[in-house]
């Protein structure tokens, strides 16, 4: 009930009426994104000790509707979902689904907005139903781009989750930095270091407090308008307050990416 409150909540903000002269429109566009990772990760169970490494694919596919309230404010409602799906290590997958919808607006440079998103959480391929929830976000970024063309982009978020699960329940604060270099027209390197840091607050899991940083890097080659190749390497790691959930993970990943807005 609360997710289709909330989802109407941004529906009613799409609706805000224009003025006699304007030309309304509930979306102007909708996006289809889709993606099919081939990856290799040095830890699948994210464990702290005696990791296995496996080879794994996590295609995902996310359908956005895209408005905009103004030259400068934005929104869109979306359905996001794929599965990590292992080669060996079965007792690693799991899947993922969500709907959701954002609203953010720009000052210049800077940029605020807010997400809200339901989601579902399986064990194996969307096999069992692990826990719902819905997750309420804040961000605010800001993009720089210096004369040699190097795009910067910091930004922070603040994330609370309301499960049906009581120790899913989590604060999440996050900082990072998303850096850009295009080598030719097609060809671009990124470097993207990231601090999360979770606070659970209720069932076994109160009081838990996890710091995870990560740093991805990689180059992306774009073959078309709407098709491209991502390589990346990720390097992450957990430091947790409750023993034995710490962890180190490396993941190589190849990826084939689509992209494609339709407008009406």
């Amino acid at each position: 009930m609360r997710a289709r409150i909330l989802l109407a909540v941004f529906l009613l903000i799409a609706l805000e009426r224009p003025s006699p002269a304007q030309t309304y429109k509930l979306f102007d566009a909708w996006q289809l994104d889709a993606s099919i990772p081939l990856q290799f990760g040095t830890n699948s169970l994210l464990v702290p000790t005696n990791a296995q490494s496996d080879v794994f694919v996590s295609p995902n596919m996310k359908l956005s509707a895209l408005g905009a309230l103004n030259a400068t404010t934005t929104y869109s409602i979306y359905a996001t979902g794929g599965p990590d799906a292992f080669n060996r290590i079965r007792a690693a997958d799991d899947g993922i689904a969500a709907v959701g919808g954002s609203l953010q607006t720009a000052f210049g440079n800077l940029g605020i907005g807010a997400i809200y998103e339901h989601n579902l959480t399986y064990d194996g391929l969307f096999r069992t139903l692990v826990f719902q929830a819905n997750d309420f976000s804040a961000f605010a970024g800001y993009k720089y781009i210096s004369p040699f063309g190097t795009s910067i982009a910091p930004s922070v978020m603040v994330t609370y989750r309301d499960a049906d699960l009581a120790s899913a329940d989590r604060a999440l604060f996050t900082i990072k930095a998303a850096l850009s270099q295009g080598l030719t027209k097609d060809l671009t390197f990124f470097l993207t270091p990231r601090l999360r840091y979770y606070y659970f607050t209720a069932g076994a899991t109160a009081g838990r407090r996890d710091t995870r940083p990560s740093v991805v890097s990689g180059l992306a080659y774009q073959l078309s308008s709407d098709v491209g190749i991502t390589g990346s390497v990720e390097y992450d790691q957990r430091w947790s307050s409750t023993a034995g959930r710490n962890f180190t993970n490396t993941v190589f990943s190849l990826s084939l990416d689509f992209s494609h807005q339709y407008r009406q």
